[in-house]
C-alpha cells in the first residue's frame, strides 16, 4: 500500500539526487541542499518566513499530527492533535503516536501550551487523522493508531473548546469506515470528509445541532478523481468574507502505484467534481504535503510533500520537497513561490499548515519528518507576499 509506506517499511528520503540514510547524510543535506534544482523558477509571488515558539521550551517533534486554527475567541490560535512524537530512550530516537494537545499562542514570540483535556473519555493515540473546528467544538475524525487491536480508526470525537471536555459521537445515519489519510474540511455547519472509497460520493457530516450531529453519504458526479489518500482538500472562498463554493482536492498517494499532481474541483451546489489544467508553472507529483487557503481569499498554499524517487514504479524511496506552490483558484494558474525573507524551512512531509489570521495572508507550519530518519520540532510564520 503505497501511502502506507509514508509511515512504515524501510523507505528512505532522496535530496539533490543523494541519498539520506542516516542523519549524517540528513545533515549534509541540511547544510548543502535546500532546494530540487528542477523546481527554481522565477516568482512574482513571495515567502517571508520567521521561526517562531522556540523562545522557550517545550519543542514539540511531531509528524502525521492533526492541527486546525481555533476560533477568534480562544486565547490561542492553533491546535495541534496527536501524531508521532519522537524522544530519546537510551541513546536511540524512538517514535511513538501520542493524543497529547498543544495550543499555540502567536503573541510576543511565540509559544506552545500543553492543553489538559477535561477528566472523562479521551480519543485512542492516532496519527494521520483530521482535526476541524466547527464554532466552539473541535472533530476529530478517524486515523491510524499502529499499536491498537484495531489500527485503522472508525470514530469521531468532538471536543468542546470551552471546556476542554471529549465526546465520542455516535452521529445519527450513516457509519464511518475505518479510514486514515484522508482530508476533512468545513464549509459552514458541514465538514465533508473524502477518502480513498469517494468514488461514487462524499461523507458529509452535519453539525449544526452539536449534540445530534448526522453523518450521510452525497452523490457526487462529474470528473471523480482517482483513489487516494495523503492528499490534500481545501475550501478556498473566492473573496474575504465569502462563504466557500468549491473544494479543492490536490495530488496524493494511491495504494500501487506514482503518486499524484492533479487538481479537482468539487463545486458544492451540484456535487459535481472537475479536473483542472492550469496554466502556469506545473507542481510537482506529491502527497503528505501541507495545504491550505488563504485567510484572504482566492488562493490556496502548499509546501513540501513527498514522492517516490522512481515516478514510474512508484517506488525507489522518498525523496521530501522544500517547494512552496500556489494556486488562483480565480485565475485557474499554479505560481511557485519564491523565498523572500527569513530562514529556509528543511524539505518535509506530515506536517500542518494552518491559517493565523483572518486579515493577512499568514500561515503556521509545523513539526513534518524526514521518513524514518528525524522528525522536526520546529514551527515558522509563514507570509504570503503578492
Amino acid at each position: 500500500m503505497a501511502s502506507a509506506a509514508i509511515f512504515r517499511g524501510k523507505a528512505f528520503a532522496h535530496l539533490c539526487g543523494q541519498p539520506i540514510t542516516n542523519k549524517s547524510s540528513f545533515k549534509r543535506y541540511l547544510t548543502a541542499c535546500h532546494s530540487l534544482p528542477q523546481l527554481a523558477t522565477k516568482a512574482s509571488m513571495q515567502l517571508g518566513i520567521q521561526e517562531v515558539g522556540r523562545a522557550q521550551p517545550p519543542h514539540l517533534p511531531r509528524s502525521g499530527h492533526a492541527a486546525a486554527k481555533l476560533p477568534e475567541w480562544h486565547t490561542h490560535d492553533v491546535i495541534v492533535l496527536g501524531g508521532y512524537t519522537e524522544k530519546a530512550d537510551s541513546g536511540q530516537m524512538q517514535r511513538q503516536e501520542c493524543m497529547e494537545g498543544w495550543v499555540f499562542s502567536s503573541q510576543g514570540e511565540g509559544s506552545w501550551h500543553p492543553l489538559a483535556f477535561a477528566p472523562g473519555p479521551l480519543p485512542a493515540p492516532r496519527l494521520v487523522s483530521q482535526a476541524v473546528v466547527v464554532d466552539d467544538n473541535l472533530y476529530l475524525i478517524g486515523g491510524w493508531n499502529p499499536g491498537g487491536s484495531a489500527p485503522f480508526l472508525n470514530d469521531i470525537w468532538q471536543l468542546d473548546l470551552k471546556t476542554n471536555r471529549w465526546t465520542e459521537l455516535q452521529p445519527e445515519g450513516e457509519p464511518l469506515p475505518a479510514i486514515s489519510r484522508h482530508q476533512a474540511v468545513a464549509v459552514g455547519q458541514s465538514i465533508y470528509i473524502h477518502h480513498h472509497r469517494s468514488a461514487q460520493d462524499i461523507s458529509v457530516l452535519d453539525v449544526s445541532n452539536p449534540a445530534h450531529p448526522k453523518l450521510h453519504k452525497v452523490p457526487v458526479k462529474g470528473d471523480v478523481p482517482s483513489s487516494r489518500g495523503l492528499h490534500s482538500l481545501t475550501a478556498v472562498a473566492p473573496g474575504p468574507g465569502t462563504l466557500p463554493t468549491k473544494l479543492f482536492l490536490f495530488g496524493g498517494a494511491p495504494q500501487r502505484g506514482p503518486m499524484m499532481s492533479d487538481l479537482y474541483a468539487l463545486d458544492l451546489p451540484t456535487m459535481e467534481w472537475s479536473k483542472l489544467s492550469p496554466s502556469g508553472s506545473q507542481p510537482h507529483a506529491r502527497c503528505a504535503h501541507g495545504a491550505a487557503a488563504a485567510p484572504l481569499g482566492r488562493h490556496l498554499l502548499v509546501f513540501g510533500g513527498a514522492f517516490y524517487k522512481d515516478e514510474v514504479a512508484g517506488g525507489g524511496g522518498l525523496q521530501v520537497l522544500d517547494d512552496a506552490i500556489c494556486y488562483d483558484t480565480i485565475d485557474n494558474k499554479w505560481e511557485h513561490v519564491a523565498h523572500a525573507s527569513g530562514p529556509p524551512v528543511p524539505a518535509r512531509n506530515a506536517h500542518t499548515l494552518v491559517p493565523i489570521a483572518k486579515d493577512e495572508n499568514k500561515w503556521l507550519l509545523h513539526g513534518g519528518w524526514v521518513p524514518f530518519i528525524s522528525t522536526f520540532n520546529d514551527t515558522y510564520m509563514v507570509e504570503l507576499k503578492m
